[in-house]
């Protein structure tokens, strides 16, 4: 037989010898399967005994089925046993590597990179050993952060909020191979990293979660969104459908972005260090404090719905002061508005850790008045509960999983500033309101927020995808 040139050798059967289905058929009949076989799931035959050979030659068994006969994770990799409901450890109750991966790191992003951050040095802090991939819009190189060692690349190119790099899944990769994680964790659904994190684990037969944080993603224009509603069908899911477990960040998330996954999901919601965000003094005023990016890429958290909010509240509360706290490239355009409002108006750009619990311990009143339900949590207003303040909200996205509209704060309809300024006014107006309300967030967080036990339930949801095993 010839083809492009090249002589192809056909293999032909011998004369006499049966097809291919006679001959399974024949080995069905030879008899049953040696008991050791079946213990471990094999299909092979007893061989049968030579002569001179007492007993028959030992079935010899693959690594991946060893593995699983005792009990270590899944795959030709399966090295590490895992005690079912305990925290994830190697043999011998070593702490496991954790390979994390994310869009940013702090102090850069935003509520996904600080949730990150906040959940790895806890795991650190357990002896676990975590590395952080990520990526900078600032100097890169490798240093330590709360005893994690972060690895910070510059990208080739940012679209919208993501970045993206050519060589960024082969240096992943290299890295997986030369740290030899246990598991993968990738944060999205920014694209780009978390495909990068799931192509890495595949290759390199290691376990992946899923930790995500939005119920929709959201493009900073029309084509954007095209783009990203074409991403979360086509490549978005192929990653959630390798993922051995996924972590919601609400349970928004969960039945809004993971609802064909409900079984492999848990809910690990944002936490709050509440020593460190804590109450001390009272506020100064009609301070209104809104905390997050001045990005055009984020127009969504309604910095926009805001401003027209606040010019209402200031006609009957001219006292009213409002304070941003964020970085972007419209930190310039809002304090150009401060000359409008003869000084109202305080832009304080990126902060300290600090200084954003002294900015949240001087408000008045919280505010995320957000329009899209890209918006999983709302992480600010936890930090400004644990803080004793009040909070309003945008009745959208995951932020109802927190806000208890009247218990810890108030519900605003989404990009309706007359509302907004309407619920403004009743926490600047009512001091017994913001009293109780505020007092009411502390609990709700110190009850439901703690990042220790979030770091538990993390550590469970490794555990279980340590068992599961790899893509």
């Amino acid at each position: 037989m010839w083809h492009a040139g090249r002589r192809l050798r056909v293999a032909r059967r011998p004369p006499g010898r049966p097809r291919g289905g006679l001959r399974r058929r024949a080995r069905r009949r030879a008899g049953p399967a040696q008991p050791v076989a079946r213990s471990f799931g094999l299909r092979g035959r007893a061989p049968r005994a030579r002569a001179g050979r007492a007993h028959p030659r030992p079935v010899r068994l693959g690594r991946g089925h060893r593995a699983r006969a005792l009990g270590l994770r899944g795959g030709a990799r399966g090295r590490w046993p895992v005690a079912a409901g305990g925290p994830p450890q190697r043999r011998g109750g070593a702490p496991v590597d954790v390979l994390t991966v994310t869009p940013y790191y702090p102090p850069e992003g935003g509520g996904l990179e600080r949730y990150a951050h906040e959940i790895n040095h806890r795991l650190a802090g357990r002896g676990h050993d975590v590395h952080v991939a990520t990526f900078t819009r600032e100097d890169p190189g490798e240093g330590k952060r709360d005893g994690v060692t972060v690895d910070r690349r510059q990208p080739a190119v940012r679209i919208g909020n993501a970045p993206v790099s050519p060589s960024f899944p082969r240096e992943l990769h290299a890295t997986v191979q030369r740290r030899d994680p246990d598991v993968v964790v990738a944060h999205t659904p920014v694209p780009f990293p978390a495909e990068s994190a799931c192509l890495a684990a595949w290759r390199a037969r290691v376990p992946f979660v899923v930790t995500y944080h939005a119920g929709r993603l959201h493009g900073s224009s029309r084509l954007l969104d095209v783009l990203a509603g074409l991403h979360r069908r086509t490549v978005e899911a192929l990653v959630l459908e390798k993922s051995a477990r996924l972590i919601a960040a609400s349970p928004f998330v969960r039945e809004q972005a993971l609802a064909d996954h409900r079984d492999r999901v848990t809910v690990v919601p944002p936490g709050v260090d509440a020593e460190r965000f804590a109450p001390d003094g009272g506020p100064e005023g009609g301070r209104i404090l809104f905390v997050g990016p001045l990005s055009s890429t984020y127009e969504w958290k309604g910095l926009d719905t805001l401003w027209e909010a606040f010019q209402r509240v200031r006609k009957r509360r001219p006292e009213a002061r409002l304070t941003i706290v964020g970085e972007g490239d419209r930190v310039a355009e809002f304090q150009a508005r401060s000359s409008r409002v003869d000084g109202a108006l305080e832009v304080l750009g990126r902060v300290s850790d600090r200084a954003l619990v002294d900015a949240y311990q001087r408000s008045r009143v919280v505010v995320l008045p957000s329009t899209s339900e890209a918006e999983s949590f709302g992480m600010v207003l936890a930090e400004a509960n644990a803080c004793g303040r009040p909070v309003v909200g945008s009745k959208i996205g995951g932020i109802p999983d927190f806000v208890d509209h009247r218990d810890n704060g108030l519900l605003a309809r989404p990009g309706d500033p007359e509302h907004l300024a309407d619920r403004l006014i009743e926490v600047l107006d009512d001091d017994e309101l913001a009293a109780r309300l505020g007092r009411r967030g502390r609990q709700r967080v110190l009850a439901d927020h703690d990042w220790g036990r979030l770091a538990s339930r993390t550590e469970s949801v490794l555990a279980e995808a340590l068992r599961a095993g790899p893509p």
